[in-house]
């Protein structure tokens, strides 16, 4: 396919992203914090110190990612990634990227954690293949619906 384009994120990219969100995403962000796909992106993108777009040669956004810290002086960062259906058309493109972005964040904090909805398999898998621990199923968000806490680095800081 063609080289993915990492990119400041822009105004227009959050409507762009949230109308073509996954599914697996759009149901994850319902369960964890009842955010419609643009309120998750902006919250996602406003709490973050660290956020880019993943974009096609077109210029056409089909992932938006960051990292927060849990508190304004926590060593532990909260990555975060969503992403739009068109995701699937750039794979190759996009697991070549996932690594190099990973390191980067990775590199930012001494420990990173979140929840991924136990549902969101795909997810799961990528986040275990870009070297995260993925742990048991555990009620969490606010419709109480089974996530899983996914963590690399520091185990206790």
């Amino acid at each position: 396919m063609d080289n993915p384009k990492v990119r400041t994120v822009r105004l227009e990219d959050f409507a762009i992203v949230a109308d073509g969100m996954r599914e697996s995403d759009r149901e994850e962000v319902w369960a964890s914090h009842n955010h419609s796909p643009y309120e998750a992106l902006r919250y996602s993108f406003d709490g973050s110190h660290y956020a880019k777009v993943l974009a096609d040669c077109r210029d056409i956004p089909y992932c938006m990612f960051g990292v927060a810290a849990i508190t304004p002086f926590s060593p532990v960062g909260s990555p975060w990634m969503l992403a739009t259906e068109t995701i699937n058309e750039h794979k190759k493109e996009f697991l070549r990227w996932s690594l190099v972005y990973a390191d980067k964040i990775r590199n930012m904090h001494s420990r990173l954690e979140n929840y991924v909805h136990a549902k969101n398999i795909l997810s799961i898998d990528w986040l275990q293949w870009c070297g995260f621990t993925i742990e048991e199923p555990a009620p969490y968000g606010k419709e109480n619906d089974l996530f899983r806490k996914f963590w690399m680095g520091v185990k206790h800081v």
